[in-house]
């Protein structure tokens, strides 16, 4: 694309307007992107689980580890059936970049009996 191929006065048999058009199109798009991921700030939190505890917080990611010896832990995800989680075991679930993130309440961790290490990413 050649901006400015300017061949007669009067926008005939040029292109010149849509191009710059576009070109400042483009340019909102970059600095909503710059400016979007600029002011964006993670937290996390850790908690250790050993009773039954949902999520109520919309996360990014969570990782959650059963740090005890025998007991098996239970995850729930966004209302399916409940998984387990095996001594020793870590699971880690990511929504992926940008902006995504899985809704309040979708995890549902059952400690009980058991020593759960929950990381979360808001």
């Amino acid at each position: 694309m050649s901006v400015g191929n300017l061949k007669t006065s009067g926008q005939k048999g040029t292109n010149w307007t849509w191009q710059y058009r576009m070109l400042q199109g483009i340019q909102k798009l970059i600095d909503t992107i710059a400016g979007a991921s600029a002011s964006t700030t993670n937290s996390a939190r850790m908690i250790r689980i050993t009773g039954s505890t949902t999520i109520t917080d919309v996360v990014k990611s969570i990782s959650c580890y059963n740090a005890h010896a025998t007991a098996t832990a239970t995850i729930a995800i966004g209302g399916a059936g409940a998984i387990n989680l095996l001594a020793g075991e870590t699971v880690n679930f990511d929504a992926g970049g940008g902006s995504n993130t899985f809704p309040a309440s979708h995890f549902v961790i059952n400690g009980t009996g058991a020593d759960v290490l929950t990381i979360t990413v808001l």
